[in-house]
């Protein structure tokens, strides 16, 4: 294993948490330079550096299906990354928008999402939430140990997006 990764520390055992969200994980290396994306609660420049600290991300390619996704049929951006990556409402109501570029190489959990199962502690989920499947699907990274050291990111920018149907 290459020692210049910023969260190689702890990687391995990060494994558990990826699968919470993620169906057959694989490790991936994220090379520095490229964009990476993460769509959050709401949208403050005020918060970025805590926007960037989670560890649910996609790549740009994964990024623009969603994207393609929403305009081809009509939906708001934040609903199609619903649709796409399973989130429940009572996750996130997805108005923010993040887009940072990676400044170090990291390690990733690289993916499918899996089948949600939900509390329903929001009246809009469901018991069940599927992401999409097929040429629809959209492989997820989960990037563990941001919020454990300075975040490796730069060129943040925050937008704020529709999240309705």
């Amino acid at each position: 294993m290459h020692s210049s990764f910023f969260n190689q520390v702890g990687f391995e055992e990060s494994r558990p948490h990826a699968l919470r969200g993620i169906s057959s994980p694989l490790k991936v290396k994220l090379p520095a330079g490229h964009f990476y994306f993460r769509f959050v609660n709401e949208a403050h420049s005020s918060k970025a550096n805590q926007y960037v600290a989670g560890p649910w991300w996609f790549e740009f390619e994964q990024f623009h299906k969603i994207e393609r996704f929403a305009k081809q049929h009509g939906y708001s951006l934040g609903y199609s990354a619903r649709l796409h990556a399973a989130i429940l409402y009572d996750w996130s109501e997805i108005k923010g928008l993040i887009r940072a570029r990676l400044s170090n190489p990291l390690l990733a959990w690289r993916g499918p999402g899996k089948q949600i199962r939900s509390k329903v502690r929001d009246p809009r989920d469901q018991k069940k939430m599927t992401p999409m499947q097929s040429v629809h699907q959209v492989y997820q990274l989960y990037i563990p140990g941001l919020s454990e050291h300075r975040h490796p990111f730069s060129a943040i920018e925050v937008k704020r997006i529709d999240s309705h149907l």
